[in-house]
């Protein structure tokens, strides 16, 4: 069984593309002019974040970058993955290296790429926070800039829970003191106004040592067309709180409270409908369409507050996760469990339509059979691909030991993240690089 395996990964490995991400001596071979008009990339924004794996997405004509650790480019022409940083001879693990760029956020426009962060300086020897900031650099990293201050006093931000930044159609949305601001890019911090200044729990309204209540402002932002959006756990009227939606019209600047996550009596139950989270929805058009874990897919009318249920996904996952473009829902049965280090998820993309329409059902055994694969991460659609991210992390032997009379044991974990390209109209399963932390 095990040289059966062993000639199985062989011959995966000869068919499939394996370029370790790795810095080009001569120069990067990226455009250093790509497309990326501002626009909210939404597709690029449902990733599974955590720490250490892929945080932060943006498409350009030619390509993807993310960040994990370093900055990344992926080509979608020769499907390679190469670190951003055309020092020759780099090691990328000095501060100096140009693919550190360590961002909140990742978008390109025009012929820049653009991220925000904390900025730390150097003040009488030892590193000083300066505050959040934009920042611009060229598409191969170089040329770093300073673009605007996102800080209203510098490290002055007391929000304890992290909501990530964004830019859409000229504008940043940021988070300060719970506080959501809208600034045009690259002006002032005296132009910026407020979005949505939300009630905070007990706990979080009075100063000295803060207190965490599980119920702090946590920001989802979101661009469509003309609006921002956001979801946000807002208290309701019965004292609950629950994912609410907001919209914001910039031009106006008149913010709108536009849906609630829905209860099981409206929409019956789902996974986390006792947490009042969906457990993925997505805007475009006026309409909200959100998948529920253990329901279905459902769509919902900002526009008349009808609610459909568009497919019942059950039959083919029974819980799941999902991601959404404008054209697909994709699919997949990943978990609930794990048994004997092993991962026990369906081996297949369900692949729908926004209308609902099931439309195929593509494979991952290409992966799941030759990797000791714990969970399958969902990055993004865009048009035929779909990349994800397959944890084949190994299990370590930690600490043990008692307390109190109790024994207990630590484990640990060795990342071992493998990013995969799979094309949805031929079913083309491609590992592209494997991350080893």
């Amino acid at each position: 069984m095990k040289t059966a395996k062993r000639l199985l990964a062989a011959l995966l490995a000869a068919v499939t593309a394996l370029t370790l991400a790795a810095c080009n001596k001569g120069g990067l071979d990226i455009p250093l002019s790509q497309g990326g008009d501002g626009d909210f990339q939404k597709n690029m924004h449902q990733l599974e974040k955590e720490l250490n794996g892929i945080s932060y997405l943006c498409e350009t004509d030619t390509g993807f970058y993310f960040e994990r650790k370093l900055l990344y480019y992926l080509d979608k022409e020769k499907k390679q993955v190469t670190a951003v940083c055309g020092k020759p001879d780099c090691d990328h693990k000095g501060a100096d290296c140009n693919a550190r760029i360590g961002p909140d956020n990742l978008w390109a426009m025009g012929d820049k790429l653009y991220f925000i962060r904390n900025d730390y300086q150097m003040v009488n020897g030892r590193d000083v926070n300066q505050g959040k900031r934009v920042f611009s650099v060229n598409m191969d990293a170089t040329g770093l800039k300073r673009v605007q201050e996102l800080d209203f006093e510098p490290d002055g931000d007391t929000s304890i829970v992290r909501s990530d930044p964004i830019s859409h159609r000229g504008y940043v949305y940021f988070i300060y003191s719970y506080t959501l601001y809208a600034a045009p890019l690259g002006a002032d911090l005296k132009e910026a106004r407020t979005v949505y200044a939300p009630e905070l729990p007990e706990g979080q309204q009075t100063g000295g040592l803060v207190q965490l209540t599980g119920n702090e402002p946590s920001y989802t932002l979101w661009g469509d067309g003309d609006y921002m959006y956001f979801m946000v756990n807002a208290k309701q009227p019965d004292g609950t709180y629950r994912d609410t939606l907001f919209s914001y019209d910039p031009e106006a600047g008149e913010t709108q409270r536009l849906w609630v996550v829905p209860t099981a009596g409206e929409v019956g139950h789902w996974g986390w409908e006792k947490y009042g989270v969906v457990n993925q929805w997505y805007v475009t058009e006026g309409t909200v369409y959100f998948f529920l874990a253990g329901n279905g897919l459902w769509r919902y009318d900002l526009d008349d507050g009808a609610y459909e249920k568009l497919a019942d996904t059950t039959d083919r996952a029974e819980y799941g996760k999902a991601v959404f473009s404008d054209d697909y829902m994709l699919l997949i049965d990943d978990g609930p469990e794990i048994r004997d280090g092993a991962y026990t998820g369906e081996d297949a993309l369900f692949v729908y339509k926004l209308d609902g329409t099931f439309v195929k059902e593509l494979s991952l055994k290409g992966i799941t059979d030759t990797a000791s694969v714990y969970a399958i991460k969902m990055l993004f659609n865009a048009g035929n691909i779909f990349c994800f991210v397959a944890d084949a992390g190994t299990k370590t032997a930690g600490e043990s030991g008692s307390m109190g009379g109790v024994d207990f044991a630590v484990t640990g974990k060795i990342t071992h993240d493998i990013l995969c390209w799979l094309d949805l109209e031929t079913g083309e399963l491609t590992r592209l690089t494997e991350f080893t932390d």
